[in-house]
């Protein structure tokens, strides 16, 4: 997995979930994706709403629904 940025505090909220939209296909954040309900809110929120927009680009909203 590639390092995360230094300083997460100096991005805007757009590099942040870009950024985490990569990394979360890989480990060890992948492993996590597997039980969501045991990961804070912190880590799950961001993780639903990037897997909601890829499968709204996908699909449609009826793949995702």
């Amino acid at each position: 997995m590639s390092e995360p940025p230094a300083d997460y505090r100096s991005m805007s909220t757009d590099e942040i979930l870009d950024s985490l939209a990569i990394q979360i296909y890989e480990p060890p954040l992948s492993k996590l994706r597997e039980d969501l309900r045991s990961v804070p809110e912190v880590f799950r929120i961001p993780v639903l709403i990037i897997d909601f927009d890829t499968e709204v680009c996908m699909n449609g909203i009826l793949g995702f629904l």
